[in-house]
This record gives C-alpha cells, structure tokens and sequence, in this order.
C-alpha cells in the first residue's frame, strides 16, 4: 500500500503510489469513478499516472458523465491530453435511468 508522510507534497504521494504499482509484481486495476467531481490533486494524480501506465502492468479505469463536463472543464483537458497516449481509450455507455 502507498505510503507517505504527513503534509507530504503531491509528487511524494504520486511517486509513491507508481512505486506501489512498480514494486507489487502482480498486474493492478485502479479505478476513478465519478471523475467530473474530482478536485484538482486528484486529476492530477490521474495524468500521472496515465503517462507512465507503459512503465507498469496496471489498468487505468475512469468513469465520468460526459454530459456534467463541457469544453472548460478540467477534466477535458486531461482527456484530450491522454488521447495520444498508446494503449489508451474511450468507451461511451448510456444512462442507466429505467426507461420511460
């Protein structure tokens, strides 16, 4: 489990939680749900995370509501800075509300 001290900057958190997903020897799944609520430090960690996924065996799983994000939002920044990356990809799924 990734550990840091308290008060710790971000960086010591991020490189922590990579050297978890390095050192573990076992392939990891980390999922984000609900990412249009996430504060900045989270979004963050996720680029992190997302641009060295080559380096380890890990899956990044994300969810978010397309529909809660517009154009300005953090969130599609990141996401247009992830496209590019190899190995990644977005898979859209409809509301789950019962139909009408």
């Amino acid at each position: 489990m990734a550990r840091t001290r308290e008060g710790a900057p971000a960086s010591e958190l991020f490189d922590s939680v990579l050297a978890e997903l390095t050192g573990n020897g076992r392939v990891s799944v980390l999922i984000f749900e609900d990412l249009h609520w996430a504060d900045e430090a989270t979004l963050d960690l996720v680029r992190y995370l997302a641009r060295r996924l080559a380096t380890v065996r890990a899956l990044l799983v994300v969810t978010y509501r397309d529909d809660e994000i517009g154009r300005t939002h953090p969130l599609s920044v990141i996401l247009g800075d992830l496209a590019p990356i190899p190995g990644s990809s977005g898979l859209g799924c409809p509301g789950l509300a019962a139909p009408r």
